[in-house]
């Protein structure tokens, strides 16, 4: 299953910010895969970094109700967390990164959703106690190349970066 997903991934349009080639593209996948729950996992992140969170939340649902417990959970902890934070369900968003980390605690995307929720949830100390931990881990992780990398509208990719920077400004 890794390698498909691999491949697929890197072959997604979302991979070249074309999020409209994206959407077709997953919405191909997920009709004609309805049980398999990468598809919904792929369109929940991609309807996320588009800003409809709760249809990226609803699509995250149904991947994490498909997902057999398999070394993946992570990453679909890890993408409920980015559709909760993007919908503005903070709590949730911090739960589920959480649970994303407990699963896989060197996985940057999950520490940058936690830092995020966490810090858009009026937690500045611990979103920086959460980059403090992602920094040591991953000494040469800058969130301007995290950043770059995001394919988020930029309304998005904004909110991120203010609280990812917010979090890094802030005494721990």
């Amino acid at each position: 299953m890794r390698r498909w997903c691999t491949a697929w991934r890197a072959t997604s349009p979302c991979t070249a910010r074309d999020l409209r080639g994206a959407g077709e593209h997953y919405a191909q996948a997920v009709a004609s895969r309805p049980g398999d729950s990468m598809p919904h996992l792929l369109q929940s992140e991609l309807l996320a970094w588009r800003g409809e969170g709760q249809r990226a939340r609803a699509a995250c649902g149904t991947a994490l109700h498909l997902v057999p417990p398999v070394a993946l959970r992570y990453w679909y902890d890890a993408g409920a967390a980015l559709a909760c934070w993007v919908d503005g369900a903070l709590e949730e968003a911090v739960a589920a990164a959480e649970q994303s980390l407990r699963a896989n605690g060197r996985y940057v995307p999950a520490h940058c959703m936690l830092a995020a929720a966490q810090f858009d949830n009026g937690d500045a100390p611990a979103a920086r106690e959460t980059l403090d931990r992602l920094l040591v881990m991953h000494p040469r992780f800058t969130l301007d190349a995290f950043l770059h990398r995001t394919p988020a509208r930029p309304a998005v990719a904004a909110r991120l970066a203010h609280a990812l920077r917010g979090a890094q400004a802030s005494k721990a």
